[in-house]
C-alpha cells in the first residue's frame, strides 16, 4: 500500500504542479486582457465601434513622429453628415444613431488596413479618418468614394474637409486646416467637399474646383 502510494505520488505531483501553472497562466492571461480591453474602450467610441476622439488624437501624434522620421506625407479627412432632421430632437435619437452605425459602416470598409477612421465627437456627426502615406489627391480620391457611398446608402447629405501635413505642422495646426476646409464645406452647400492646400481652400465642385481664401 506504501509503494502503491509513494507510486501515485510520484504520476500525481508533476500533473498537479501543471495544472497549478496552468491556472496561473489563465489568470495572467485574464487579467491582460481585462487590461487589454480596458483601453480598447478608452479610446473606442462605444456606439459606432470605431477609434474615438482620444484614440485619433494619440493616433495622429504618432503619425506625426514616424512622419517626420522617414519623411512620409499623410492626410486626414474630416467627414461631417447632415440628417435631414435636427440633431437636437430627442425624438430622432435611434434614428441618428442608426445614421452613425451605419456612416461608421461605410467608412470602416472604405479605407486601408493602415488608415484609421474614428468618431471626432460624440456629440455630433463628425469622423476623421488619418491617411499615412497617402497625398492631398489620394486623400480627395478617398473622400469622393465616401461621399458617393454615404450619400446612397445612409440617404444624407456629406460635408467633407481635407487637409495635408506640410513642413512646420503639429496635429493642432494640421486640424485646423482640416476644420477650415469642413468648415467651407458647410458654407458652400453642406454636400461639398472642400480642400485646404497649405495655402487656401478649394471647394471641389461637379464644374471643377473653386478657390477661397483660407
Amino acid at each position: 500500500w506504501r509503494e502503491l502510494c509513494r507510486e501515485a505520488n510520484e504520476v500525481l505531483t508533476p500533473t498537479l504542479r501543471l495544472a497549478s501553472q496552468i491556472d496561473a497562466a489563465y489568470d495572467q492571461i485574464r487579467d491582460q486582457s481585462v487590461a487589454l480591453a480596458a483601453v480598447s474602450e478608452g479610446r473606442m467610441d462605444p456606439l459606432t465601434g470605431l477609434a474615438n476622439r482620444r484614440g485619433l488624437e494619440e493616433t495622429l501624434a504618432a503619425q506625426f513622429a514616424l512622419a517626420e522620421r522617414y519623411e512620409d506625407c499623410f492626410s486626414l479627412v474630416l467627414v461631417e453628415l447632415q440628417p435631414p432632421e435636427s440633431p437636437a430632437e430627442p425624438k430622432y435619437r435611434k434614428r441618428h444613431d442608426r445614421l452613425l452605425r451605419r456612416a461608421a459602416a461605410v467608412l470602416d470598409e472604405s479605407v486601408r488596413e493602415t488608415d484609421l477612421a474614428g468618431r471626432f465627437s460624440d456629440e455630433d456627426f463628425v469622423f476623421l479618418i488619418l491617411l499615412p502615406r497617402t497625398p492631398l489627391e489620394g486623400a480627395r480620391v478617398l473622400a469622393a468614394r465616401v461621399q458617393n457611398r454615404i450619400r446612397q446608402e445612409c440617404g444624407c447629405s456629406v460635408a467633407i474637409g481635407v487637409a495635408g501635413a506640410i513642413d512646420g505642422d503639429t496635429p493642432a495646426s494640421l486640424l485646423a486646416r482640416a476644420e477650415a476646409a469642413l468648415s467651407q464645406a458647410r458654407v458652400a452647400s453642406g454636400d461639398q467637399i472642400c480642400i485646404h492646400t497649405g495655402q487656401s481652400v478649394e471647394c471641389v465642385f461637379d464644374t471643377g474646383p473653386s478657390a477661397q481664401p483660407a
